[in-house]
């Protein structure tokens, strides 16, 4: 049976939608999903199954799948409490239950579905929501209203997201304040005269004392200022006993001083456990109590964090600053990785962010999933070119590490669909128009990468028509741009178009060119792809001492991760996929890693011993490497065989001396029989080794 987008038949921000069952044989097993325009809590035989987030992580909805638990035979109820969301309300779902003999029921929302408004949820201004449990009672069944107008939801398979406890780790601000009025991040309250609030650290250890608090004075509140550290992600969590008639009032700040949302909880009598609908992001939690002429008991304020299970990890050893640069990039995608990358505050999904930080990924901890489900569940906004084009090469980066050349075809027609509405916009010579937040050097830089990556995907494809179209293209638009970049070459502040040409090989830095004001001024995600540009143009050395310089140094501040660092807070990118593809040479050949080639950047790292793991599509790969005195060593270890190209610098030498386990492989130009080589290639800087057996090789080259 087709869902249908159902909600309440008037006006209402806040819904119950339910559906009565009677069973007649023990439910063995079961499924539902759900799509919806704003945050939903899920309940079968009233506990919590899950909760889903509507449109928060990826701008559209899409369709998440929930689990049902077994049920015994009788009467059930599957109850969902949805919110509207910025737009008009509505919600599908669709799923099924399985009795243990094998029979099943269609869950599929339409005309069996019963509303009723949600009378103790209140949307304020801004985000702001209300809870009052004293408005709720009984509640008044209306039959589910169609939603025709309602989008058809986007299918995903992202990884499992699991729950978990977040406590905040210290009281950072303690004292009185007015109960009031709009509620303000106050950093200097004034001493608490009028109420009392008793083992307030206990807001910071659950489960080991409560919380006392009472408020005498209507016109005053006790308010205290939670620090979690570092920006956390989730729904927040109350459990409390008494208080009846106070007011619980939360606001969210990621930075000091300045909330972002507010909500807050009208107490009701006993023992109370309530969770917030929507997903929130803060690393402060401003709490204001007020209205507690009775003793009111707290025993948890906290949020219900979201962590994505990752079960491989990248390693890197390598000199101390490296190996902490890793560590911190580490720590940054954990506290981004959701279903897809989540960037909090409600700004539009930013692509080349996310571009940079799945590259970042696919070597801290081979995941591929999490890009994945970001290309099929968020989308660029129409009419965002930068977006749109930098959607492209997430595509074209995400096929490359994971293979799936199913997905690629679902993926591609869309990818190239945004590539097309650029043709319209550009001029006679091809370029794209700029704008005021990107001129017409960076935005046509990236639209050369973009180009080039859509021929690159049809080629893959074997549509070579298509693939020839798309690189004529960007041979245009690359001559047109050359000429006008050396007509008027953009200034040193517009730090985009210098970081993309660089990046995709447009311009080359001179050798004696002085680029620091240019790095050094860079945010972290322009850095990303300026550190980039000097690896692609054969800067190794520079490349490295950018890095060193750039992260390195960053890397001993204070915080968690490189937002924080960078005192930004923002989700940034590091240059772990750097490291990785780099400085350990590891890299894919061809989509999926079909083809795996290792290539160190010995050059720019030499007399250390620099060792790494890193999980591809064809299982883990070791690598370690030294280069001191002329000599250059590597062992390499593959878990699964397949062909494998390893490139070996000459040192500088003209006749270099090749050997393999032990025994010589090369030598005098001339290759020597070994049953675990292919094929050696000799170039000018390098010589390249093809086999395709699993197991160990130890090499040495002097």
């Amino acid at each position: 049976m087709k869902p249908e987008a159902i909600w309440y038949p008037g006006k209402a921000s806040h819904v119950y939608l339910v559906r009565q069952l009677e069973l007649s044989a023990t439910v063995a097993q079961g499924w539902l999903e759900c799509a919806g325009s704003g945050p939903y809590q899920l309940y079968l035989g009233g506990q919590l199954v899950g909760r889903g987030l509507g449109t928060t992580l990826t701008g559209r909805p899409v369709w998440e799948r929930f689990e049902l638990p077994a049920l015994a035979p009788g009467a059930q109820q599957l109850l969902i409490l949805a919110a509207a969301g910025p737009g008009p309300g509505w919600l599908a779902a669709s799923g099924e239950l399985v009795y243990d003999q094998g029979e099943r029921i269609e869950l599929a929302t339409g005309r069996p579905w019963q509303v009723a408004r949600a009378p103790e949820w209140e949307e304020g201004p801004g985000g702001s929501e209300r809870y009052w449990p004293a408005a709720g009672g009984q509640l008044a069944w209306d039959d589910a209203t169609v939603v025709a107008e309602a989008p058809i939801p986007g299918r995903w398979a992202p990884r499992r997201v699991v729950e978990q406890g977040i406590w905040a780790r210290s009281v950072a601000v303690f004292g009185e304040a007015e109960a009031g009025g709009e509620l303000r991040f106050v950093t200097e309250p004034g001493p608490l005269r009028r109420g009392k609030c008793v083992y307030r650290e206990g807001l910071l250890r659950p489960g080991r004392s409560w919380t006392l608090v009472q408020t005498r004075d209507p016109q005053q509140a006790v308010l205290l200022v939670l620090d979690f550290g570092q920006q956390q992600s989730g729904f927040p969590c109350l459990r409390l006993r008494g208080g009846r008639g106070g007011l619980v009032e939360l606001g969210f700040a990621r930075f000091w001083g300045q909330l972002d949302s507010c909500l807050s909880y009208s107490c009701g009598q006993g023992v109370q456990e309530w969770s917030g609908l929507q997903l929130r992001t803060c690393r402060y939690l401003v709490v204001r109590l007020s209205h507690f002429e009775e003793e009111v008991e707290i025993d948890c304020l906290s949020l219900a964090g979201r962590r994505a299970e990752v079960e491989e990890r990248g390693a890197l050893a390598a000199p101390p600053v490296l190996e902490q640069v890793w560590e911190v990039g580490q720590r940054t995608l954990a506290a981004c990785r959701q279903e897809v990358y989540y960037f909090p505050g409600g700004q539009p999904y930013d692509w080349l962010r996310t571009h940079a930080l799945a590259l970042d990924d696919y070597y801290l901890s081979g995941d591929t999933r999490t890009m994945g489900a970001a290309l099929t569940g968020a989308a660029p906004a129409d009419g965002d070119r930068p977006q749109q084009l930098a959607y492209v090469l997430a595509l074209e980066a995400y096929h490359l590490y994971a293979g799936g050349w199913e997905e690629l075809a679902r993926l591609l027609p869309t990818a190239l669909e945004h590539l097309e509405t650029c043709r319209p916009l550009a001029g006679a010579e091809g370029l794209l128009p700029g704008g005021e937040q990107w001129s017409v050097p960076a935005l046509n830089a990236l639209y050369v990468g973009a180009l080039e990556a859509a021929g690159r995907l049809c080629r893959w494809q074997r549509d070579k028509a298509a693939a020839l179209c798309w690189e004529g293209e960007a041979r245009q638009v690359t001559g047109a741009l050359r000429q006008a970049w050396a007509q008027e070459a953009p200034g040193t502040e517009d730090r985009w178009a210098h970081a993309l040409a660089l990046y995709f090989g447009f311009i080359a830095p001179e050798p004696q060119e002085d680029w620091t004001r240019r790095l050094a001024a860079a945010g972290l995600l322009e850095a990303f792809y300026l550190e980039g540009g000097l690896w692609r143009s054969g800067a190794d050395a520079r490349a490295l001492e950018y890095l060193e310089n750039r992260w390195g140094r960053l890397a001993e501040r204070e915080g968690v991760t490189w937002g924080e660092k960078d005192t930004s807070g923002e989700v940034l990118p590091g240059p772990e996929y750097y490291l990785g593809s780099q400085i350990l040479g590891i890299r894919p050949g061809a989509p999926g890693y079909q083809v795996l080639e290792v290539r160190p950047s010995a050059l720019a790292l030499g007399g250390v011993t620099v060792r790494g793991r890193v999980r591809t599509g064809r299982g883990a790969v070791e690598v370690e490497w030294r280069q001191a005195g002329g000599r250059f060593w590597l062992t390499l270890t593959l878990e699964q065989e397949g062909h494998t190209r390893l490139w070996l610098p000459r040192l500088g030498q003209r006749f270099p001396m090749v050997s393999l386990n032990g025994e010589t492989l090369w030598r005098n130009e001339k290759m020597y029989p070994n049953p675990l080589v292919q094929q050696i290639s000799a170039e000018a800087e390098h010589l390249v080794l093809s086999f395709a057996a699993a197991g160990q090789y130890e090499v040495e080259v002097e």
